[in-house]
């Protein structure tokens, strides 16, 4: 009914010696049916004495194949689980009971330093106070999953993708809370870095199309500023060939002015000399008749 490799144990062989020396056996045993199949039993072997010597061994078991295999398929589950992901197990208070090497490579704690302290040490003092019924909710029965920030023994953010897992006993109540989480702190920080990249490339978009409207408006006033300048210009040369104008027509009066000048002089000279030979007429008359 054993599997060959366990009879030939050693530890089969202690089994029987302490039977034999009438200590009884319990527990969950392995064995095998007449197709060769797995049965699990759960058995009591018990040392029958005569006389002070044991005589035969009485074993009283019952089937628990179903049971065991679920139970085991369970264990094997859980196992893998808490060889890749970081594990920690709390009281239904928030309390914790221990932690397995993921878990405690990820925070940066040994385990004596954070068993028996409460879930609190990673958290930022804003989670309890935006969670206030985390743990009430948990003991209750309520099942946890989401992203949190955590921190670790220096105090730097910690990314998990978590799960905290209320764990039944067979009345119902929360006996305990597990914690099954990823460590996904290089993911968020990437992805904060891309939003921040993207948020910069929007921005600068923003600022460019605001400087390029700041050009197009300064050009468009230059162009305005420019048009009103040709025209000043043009006003200007219009005013200065008016001035050109005028000023030929200024010229010719004073010339025309000059001209009446010259032969008013001119006749005030003639009248002169005319004035000097009568006068010297006169004179030589007078000196005649004396």
């Amino acid at each position: 009914m054993c599997l060959q490799s366990y009879a030939n144990s050693s530890e089969y062989g202690n089994f029987w010696k302490q039977l034999r020396q009438g200590q009884a056996q319990k527990g969950t045993f392995e064995r095998r049916n007449k197709a060769g199949e797995t049965l699990w039993l759960e058995a009591t072997y018990f040392p029958i004495k005569a006389n002070g010597q044991v005589i035969k061994i009485m074993k009283i078991a019952s089937d628990v194949t179903g049971s065991t295999i679920e139970s085991l398929n369970k264990e094997s589950v859980l196992t893998a689980l808490n060889r890749s992901l970081a594990t920690i197990e709390f009281d239904p208070k928030g309390n914790i009971l221990t932690a397995n090497d993921n878990f405690l490579s990820t925070v940066g704690y040994p385990v004596s330093q954070i068993a028996g302290k409460h879930h609190r040490i990673f958290c930022d003092e804003s989670f309890y106070s935006e969670n206030p019924s985390f743990w009430q909710d948990l003991e209750s029965g309520q099942f946890k999953s989401g992203r949190f920030l955590r921190r670790n023994s220096h105090g730097e953010a910690v990314w998990l993708e978590a799960t905290y897992n209320p764990i039944f006993d067979t009345s119902g109540k929360v006996v305990k809370v597990i914690k099954f989480a990823s460590d996904i702190t290089k993911q968020v920080e990437k992805s904060e870095a891309v939003s921040q990249a993207s948020d910069i490339a929007y921005s600068t978009s923003v600022e460019t199309a605001q400087i390029a409207k700041q050009g197009s408006d300064l050009l468009s006033d230059s162009v305005a500023v420019s048009v009103g300048i040709s025209d000043k210009v043009k006003e200007a040369s219009g005013k200065i060939q008016q001035l050109n104008t005028k000023s030929q027509s200024i010229e010719a009066i004073v010339s025309t002015i000059k001209e009446i000048a010259d032969q008013t002089n001119l006749l005030a000279l003639n009248a002169a000399i005319e004035a000097a030979r009568a006068a010297s007429i006169a004179a030589l008359s007078a000196s005649r008749l004396v």
